[in-house]
């Protein structure tokens, strides 16, 4: 998901703080019903201006808000591999 929906920086070129904000994110807006999407958003960037650099809010929230987008349109296989964890 994070690959498909970023442009210019793949996900093994992110900083890992920044990396794994996002996947946890993504987890909340893919499988965790009980969370709104733009809570999931809000509580990434709260930790991103906390954690990150300055340039890290404004790429993550354009980040999720395109995985956020698409979420009811991607099918998500519930056993990834170790390539599709990345």
């Amino acid at each position: 998901m994070l690959d498909e929906h970023s442009t210019g920086w793949k996900v093994k070129r992110m900083g890992v703080v920044d990396r794994n904000i996002l996947r946890i994110a993504v987890w909340e807006i893919m499988f965790n019903d009980d969370v709104p999407n733009m809570v999931a958003i809000d509580e990434a960037l709260g930790l991103a201006k906390t954690l990150c650099d300055d340039d890290s809010p404004a790429f993550i929230h354009g980040l999720l808000s395109a995985v956020s987008a698409d979420a009811g349109d991607v099918q998500v296989d519930d056993h990834p591999t170790d390539d599709s964890a990345q």
